[in-house]
């Protein structure tokens, strides 16, 4: 058991902090890119996580955390919502998709989260971020 748990742990380590380049060419210095995150959930939150699923095409690998490193300029973000059964019980469930456009600046973070307009019925905005100034950039 203590393997398997030394094993998911590196894991994370290793895989669960890389970021997925979506340019071509050689990987450029922090303030050439702007990087694209999904928010973090809260541990003591109830609500569903949000996964990016595609940056402008680009699908999300297997072994990548859903941070991608951009060049400055438009972007296009593909994400879901999921909720998988805690230690409280409940089903797991997944969104269908939505899509969200925005002007990224290079040395930028931006998170993507999503604000509920209807949550009984699963109704649901894509909301960006920009982590320096904590301003939304699209909505």
């Amino acid at each position: 058991m203590s393997k398997v748990l030394t094993l998911a742990i590196l894991s994370v380590y290793l895989f669960g902090c890389a970021s997925q380049q979506v340019y071509e060419g050689a990987k450029l210095r922090s303030d050439q890119i702007a990087i694209i995150t999904p928010a973090s959930p809260s541990l003591f939150s109830f609500d569903p996580s949000i996964s990016i699923q595609e940056v402008d095409g680009t699908k999300l690998e297997r072994f990548s955390s859903g941070k991608f490193e951009v060049l400055p300029g438009m972007h296009t973000v593909k994400a879901i919502l999921f909720e998988v059964p805690g230690a409280f019980g409940g089903r797991s469930w997944r969104s269908t998709p939505k899509t969200i456009s925005f002007d990224a600046k290079a040395g930028e973070t931006y998170v993507v989260f999503y604000r509920w307009r209807n949550r009984r019925e699963i109704d649901w905005i894509l909301t960006v971020t920009e982590k320096s100034s904590g301003r939304i950039v699209a909505e």
